[in-house]
């Protein structure tokens, strides 16, 4: 999926996105809740320790 298309799921513009994936922005709990729902991953998913760099978005 494109990073554009990532952000107009989440409303926000796409150089928030890549912001977001380079770890240079927080994200939100609304905006990980709208992640974990576009990626039909469970929000838990992305908050255990056990979540690796190769499942990153």
């Amino acid at each position: 999926m494109t990073q554009e298309a990532v952000a107009g799921r989440l409303g926000v513009s796409r150089s928030t996105v890549a912001q977001m994936e380079l770890g240079n922005r927080a994200v939100t709990s609304l905006e990980l809740d709208r992640l974990a729902t576009l990626y039909a991953r469970d929000i838990r998913d992305f908050l255990s320790d056990d979540f690796l760099e190769e499942d990153a978005l």
